[in-house]
């Protein structure tokens, strides 16, 4: 098909709202919104059809997050959100209230809040209160159920596959032998502050 062509028919999914890998409604799962880019990451539920990968070209890399991605990180970015709040003498949200109004970065997540402190150091706070919750084994990251698998089947493939993180040095590497797929990894980029730049270094 032309480019043009797969557009339309990825818009006529859209308009029926039908889940591109299954061709059918699924309950709740079926509103899926697409446009001429992709899938919008706003979807409960989404995968992208083969047709539409192949489009493109063989994908050569996969280039994956870590938090929230490979590893589960929400209680251990909750508990340091908890502690500035503690700290601040700002109210105490319950998991499901902060999970839903969480933000990329904690100092957009505080400045809402009041805090007045520099977006610098209200980052470097959470980033220190973070680590000790990692190091402390209080909150500990873990490996999502499908990752491994995903991970095997990419090593089998020809296709490369490595993570970037904004994780802070030793322990990005540290939880990948904790969860043992440091080897499945063809990559591991670590305090990744600026990652277009590191996306582009990978690539």
């Amino acid at each position: 098909r032309t480019e043009a062509g797969l557009n339309r028919r990825i818009a006529s999914y859209a308009e029926q709202k039908i889940l591109l890998d299954q061709g059918k409604p699924d309950g709740e799962k079926k509103h899926v919104l697409v446009n001429q880019t992709g899938i919008d990451s706003k979807a409960w539920h989404f995968a992208i059809h083969p047709e539409y990968i192949g489009q493109f070209g063989k994908i050569k890399c996969v280039i994956f997050n870590c938090g929230g991605v490979i590893l589960n990180d929400f209680q251990t970015a909750y508990a340091a959100t908890v502690r500035i709040l503690n700290e601040r003498g700002l109210p105490r949200i319950k998991f499901e209230e902060w999970l839903s109004n969480t933000e990329p970065k904690a100092s957009i997540f505080f400045k809402k809040r009041g805090v007045e402190d520099s977006a610098r150091a209200i980052d470097a706070l959470y980033n220190k209160y973070f680590d000790e919750e990692i190091s402390s084994k209080r909150n500990v990251p873990k490996l999502y159920d499908d990752a491994y698998e995903i991970l095997i089947r990419l090593k089998k493939s020809s296709i490369k596959n490595a993570i970037l993180s904004s994780y802070r040095e030793n322990f990005l590497m540290k939880m990948m032998y904790a969860c043992r797929i440091e080897r499945l990894l063809d990559c591991v980029g670590e305090n990744a502050v600026n990652k277009t730049e590191r996306i582009l270094f990978l690539c």
